[in-house]
């Protein structure tokens, strides 16, 4: 919240760059923990994406 108050106050905005993995889109066999966590980033960042954008 902190960083996306400095961005939007920039002219240019900013970047959010996360790095995932395909056991984000896809699971796997006994990938419940990681499969979960990335899925959340990728859909957190979406959801920034739509509510800090243009």
């Amino acid at each position: 919240q902190i960083a996306s108050t400095y961005m939007l106050q920039q002219d240019d905005g900013g970047i959010i760059l996360n790095i995932g993995a395909s056991t984000g889109i896809r699971g796997r066999k006994n990938g419940i923990n990681t499969c979960a966590s990335k899925a959340g980033i990728m859909v957190m960042t979406q959801c920034l994406a739509l509510e800090l954008g243009p």
